[in-house]
Formats: C-alpha cells, structure tokens, sequence
C-alpha cells in the first residue's frame, strides 16, 4: 500500500474547503504566484510525518502541533484537518489486486486530533482483513457494510502503528541555500556542506558507503554544468570546493551562482533516499535548460518523491512525468487545481507573470479575413485607444482568407482532427468576420456562427460585423471625399449597411456618367486612402461598442 496524497483544511491560508494534493507521481510542482499558499501546502505536508500514530493519546485522540499563528484566520475554532490517501493497488500480505483509494480523516486541535472516518474501498472482505488481524473471514453483504465500518470505526486505531511506516520521511530544502560552514551535521540548505564531502570523499573504515555520496553528488554536479569528466576536490586543510577539470583546477565560486546553487541541491537530493523531498524555488540562479536538467536527473537517478514550488515556466514542460499543481488565493484563500486542459493550463501560466511578448511573440492575434481588413481594424483600434496599443508589440493581425475559415477552430476537444487549431497558434484570439447579410432578417451562415459560439466557449471574442462587411462601418463623407478626390469631381455616396461598397460606388459613378475605379479589385490602396481619412469622430456607436470590447481584450492580454 503506498501513500499517494492528501487533504488539509483550516491551516494557514488554507481554509474550510479541502484543498487536495493527489494523486502524488514522483515530481509534483506546485505553481502560483508570491503568497498564494505554495509554501503552505509543504508546511501541510511537513504536520502529518509530525502525528505519532504508534502512541494515543488518552481517549484515543493523537498529538500534534498547531500554533496559533497556524489556524486559517488564526482562529483556534476553525478546526484543522488531514485526510491521508494511499493506493491499494497490491495488498501485498494477501496477494490482492484491488482499485480505487484508501483514506482515513482526522480532525481536531492540539493535543486532540482524532479519527473522523475512513474509506477501505468496496471489496471489504480482503481490505478490511489486511487492516484487522480479528476479521472473521465472512465476506458482507452490500447492506452491512456501512454497519461494519462504523463498528470498525472504534478499532481501526490498532491499524494506525502500521500508518507511520508507510509514510517516507519528509524533509524541506527551503529556498534560502549558501554554502558554510565546515563541521557539524548536514543541513538540506547548505550548512557544513564543505566539511560532509571531505569526510565522503575519504571515508573512514566502516562508512565506505559516503563515497558513494560522494560520487554521486560529483557526477550530479560535474554532469549539469557540462564538465563530465571533472572532478570534485576538498582539501584537507581548506573549506573550499574546487573543480577539477582534466588537471585545470578552479574554486567552486568561480564557475558562479549557479553551480554553487546546484552543489546544494545535488547534495540534498542525494543524501535523502525513498523520501519525501520538498524544494522551495530550486530556479533560483539556475538558468531554465538547467532547470530542466536537474529535474530530468533526480526523476531517473534517485529515490525519493518531490515536491517542488516554483515560479518558473520551465517546469511546466518537462521531459518527464510529472504532476502540476496550481495554487491561487482567492478571498484569502487557498484554492488548488491540477490542470487538466491546455486552458487550465495556459491560465496556470499567466499566473506565473509570462506573456507571449516574453517570448518575442505578440500577446495576441486578431484574425481577420484579409489584408484591407487589416488597415481598417489598425486604424480604429488606433483612433480608440488613443495610440495605447502598437501592432507587433500587443498583437498581431493575422488573415484566415474567407472561405478557409469553414476549416478553422477555436474547440479546445481533442477530435479536431479536421481543423485547423487557432489556439495552438496563440492562446489569445479574436476573430473579425462580415456577416455577409445583404438585408437585417438574414442570419449568418453555420460557419460563422460555430466560430463565434466556440470563441464564446474559450473567453475569446468574436466580432461579426452589424452590417454587411466590415466597409459597412465607413462614415459616408469619408467615402465621398477619398471617391470625389480621385475622379476629380463631387461625389455624394451614401452607403447602406447591407450594399457592397464596390456595388455603391460603381453605381453612383455611373448615374454621373464617370468612369468605374474598380474599387474591389484594389481594395487594399482604397483602404489605405479611407483609413487615412478617418478621424476619431467618424467612429459610429455600434463601432464603438466592439472597439470597447476589443480594448478590454488588449487590456487583459498585455496586463
């Protein structure tokens, strides 16, 4: 049986609500941004290894520790809780497979922590034997179990000596690390690292084991920092690591913060077997492809189960397996997720403070369906937020080409096998489409409207135009003067929403007996020329309206 997660409740920020850290794989990485109760939910997992299960309280209850500052609100009423959670994949002394997972609950105070309920899963004849050396051997029916558990309920503590042996040790390498210190015992952060590796280095009769550490610890350390064949020295008579590659030998500080970093952690690591490892922040001073490294090492190279806090990016994309889980406080609370999709995802990513900018990518794409489209959405998106926003930078206009958007999608499913995926592009979508409506009664095609329900889906926006293309929103006297200017003759046009504005002008050339301009065959210069000529004043109130909206997107994009 191995012990594969847990709850906790009313701890620190933590409150009523169960926060759930499971199921445990052998790197788990606790994400969120400062103060979100990252470094509680370790405080959490430190308590259980603190509750002495072998020896009972008067009463039954068992001993453990919660300060006052230790209470969520620190309110000595909100009544801690711990919920331990193991796989009973293998019951081992009875050769059982069996599926789901074990629990046992407790609840209390200091001094006062008692059982609450328990869970032995739905196959209680063989479960319930592993845990009650008294078991009858009568397999219960359906109806009696709940009956069985209560009664069990009272004798379950016999079970409990057994509890502590399956949990490992835990231990904490918190994330303020130096070097120092030469004698003495070995602290996780870095304390008489110095003085330990001299006595693993040459170890004496009877502990030849440390050099084995020490090798470790040496191949761990000369393996990140791409010096595999150098060698770790310590002198007898100088607290000071060196590095010794292929004869040339350096002090450990000179190959910077970075390798002092991971001396420590390499240390830690590798000193702790088939334990329960907690690392506050371990990017600190370690470059990302490092980052990754270290993670890859101590996932195939050791023992023990991690449990990792972090701000950085790098270990949401790992080469190995791990389990990610997302902290974030809200109303003063801890709240904790595993993403599960790639918008749980990205939504854990933001809240580590990357943009794509941080990547010298845009923040966003506006897809529109070509390039005239383009100049008129810059310039509106210009005029509106008063130049605030700069394309290239804040986001990036992008073409979809008509017809082609039947091939496009927003869906995040997984059987999107037939489509393109705009999201995998940029996560931060919005889409400008003409409705295509030649008078208001008709409704848009199925196409249009399945982009606009998924973008609704996503937090996307979707703009279908109100009238019939986006040409539609062009004040009339712009029309007019770009059109007057160009044929060197007063021209009045008055576009309809729902008429083509090549349409219009041809027809009002022709009622002035002047020669077609071919407004759709050079629609990019004639956009070019309306945009130039559009003020702010020539926005109109449905304009506005999505302008507004399309702000708020760039606003939330770029933070």
């Amino acid at each position: 049986m191995k012990f594969i997660g847990f709850e906790i409740k009313n701890f620190r920020s933590i409150g009523e609500e169960w926060v759930r850290i499971s199921p445990f794989t052998k790197i788990n990485i606790l994400i969120g941004k400062n103060n979100s109760g990252k470094s509680n939910i370790i405080k959490g997992l430190q308590k259980i290894k603190h509750i002495n299960f072998s020896k009972p309280l008067p009463g039954g209850a068992y001993k453990i520790q919660i300060d006052e500052l230790e209470y969520h609100k620190r309110k000595s009423e909100n009544v801690f809780g711990i919920k331990l959670i193991f796989d009973p994949s293998v019951i081992e002394e009875y050769q059982v497979k069996v599926e789901g997972e074990i629990y046992f609950l407790f609840e209390g105070n200091t001094d006062n922590l008692m059982i609450i309920d328990y869970f032995l899963l739905h196959q209680p004849y063989h479960v319930q034997r592993y845990f009650f050396e008294s078991w009858s051997g009568r397999i219960p029916l359906k109806n009696e179990f709940d009956i069985i558990k209560k009664l069990l309920l009272k004798n379950i503590v016999n079970f409990f000596p057994r509890l502590s042996n399956l949990i490992p040790e835990i231990s904490l390498v918190p994330q303020f690390r130096e070097i120092k210190g030469a004698s003495g015992e070995l602290g996780l952060s870095g304390e008489n690292l110095i003085g330990n590796l001299r006595e693993w280095q040459i170890p004496l009769i009877g502990k030849e084991n440390n050099r084995d550490k020490f090798d470790k610890i040496e191949k761990l350390v000369t393996q990140l920092i791409h010096l595999p064949k150098a060698k770790i020295e310590i002198p007898p008579n100088e607290n000071v690591i060196y590095i010794n590659d292929s004869g040339f030998r350096l002090p450990l500080d000179s190959y910077g913060t970075g390798v002092h970093e991971i001396t420590i952690l390499a240390t830690a690591v590798t000193t702790l077997n088939h334990s329960i490892c907690c690392i506050e922040e371990p990017e600190i001073h370690l470059h990302p492809e490092l980052q990754k490294e270290f993670i890859t090492y101590i996932s195939n190279e050791t023992t023990n189960t991690y449990f990792i806090t972090t701000h950085s990016n790098a270990f949401i994309d790992l080469p190995v397996e791990t389990q990610l889980f997302h902290a974030r406080l809200i109303s003063k609370t801890t709240k904790v997720t595993s993403p599960i999709n790639s918008n749980e995802l990205s939504a854990a990513v933001v809240d580590l403070g990357y943009k794509a900018s941080d990547i010298i990518q845009s923040n966003g794409i506006i897809w529109v369906e070509g390039p005239s489209d383009r100049i008129y959405v810059n310039r509106w998106i210009e005029l509106f937020s008063d130049n605030k926003w700069v394309e290239g930078k804040n986001y990036l206009i992008m073409f979809y080409g008509g017809r082609l958007l039947s091939n496009l999608t927003l869906n995040e499913d997984d059987d999107v096998d037939n489509f393109i995926e705009l999201l995998k592009i940029n996560r931060n979508a919005i889409v400008v489409m003409d409705s295509d409506k030649k008078k208001s009664s008709e409704r848009v095609n199925k196409t249009k409207k399945r982009i606009k329900e998924e973008c609704e889906n996503n937090g996307s926006l979707s703009w279908i135009t109100h009238g019939r293309e986006i040409e539609n929103y062009l004040d009339d006297k712009v029309i007019s003067e770009v059109i007057s200017e160009i044929v060197v003759e007063n021209v009045e046009i008055s576009l309809n929403q729902y008429n083509k504005i090549g349409d219009t002008i041809s027809k009002r050339l022709r009622s002035k007996e002047i020669d077609d301009i071919n407004f759709d065959g050079n629609k990019i210069k004639f956009a070019n020329l309306l945009a130039g000529k559009t003020s702010f004043e020539h926005i109109d109130s449905q304009l506005k309206k999505i302008l507004s909206k399309i702000d708020e997107k760039l606003l939330e994009w770029n933070g």
